[in-house]
């Protein structure tokens, strides 16, 4: 589709077997404003609508919040957030979008959601930092990030 070749590029094909060692992981670091380009190639890979985080909601709702409690208590507890409201919760989320990269980016066409990961590094009084996978549905249009689940 695109004339790599005439500047200087070589198609080359992957074979599956070497893909989670070349591709599937990214060390991680902070989304620099410099480098935010990666982050919109990402989400372009989901949807035409591209728009950064700077300005968006994370969306906890109360019925996702009452799921958390009941089915990954033992998830929350770990990382101290056992009592925390939804809140707080979603603040967590929204400090760390800019911190690390988003990952598992895609689209699921039956339930007409784009959605990706992000991982949480939440601090405790005592002990190591309890790392915790935040999926995310991507709402550009709204300007908001729903979480899905925890864990």
């Amino acid at each position: 589709m695109y004339p790599l070749e005439e500047f200087g590029y070589r198609v080359a094909s992957l074979q599956g077997m070497y893909f989670s060692i070349f591709l599937a992981f990214k060390i991680e670091r902070p989304s620099f404003k410099e480098f935010q380009i990666d982050t919109e190639l990402s989400l372009n890979a989901i949807s035409d609508e591209v728009a950064l985080f700077d300005n968006f909601t994370v969306l906890l709702d109360e019925a996702k919040h009452g799921y958390l409690i009941n089915e990954k208590l033992g998830k929350l507890k770990k990382a101290g957030l056992e009592s925390a409201d939804r809140e707080y919760i979603a603040g967590l989320i929204e400090a760390q979008l800019s911190a690390n990269y988003i990952y598992n980016l895609s689209y699921l066409e039956e339930h007409d959601v784009m959605k990706f990961n992000l991982m949480l590094e939440v601090q405790r009084p005592m002990g190591y930092p309890t790392r915790m996978t935040a999926a995310l549905e991507y709402l550009p249009a709204k300007q908001t990030l729903r979480v899905i689940t925890l864990h």
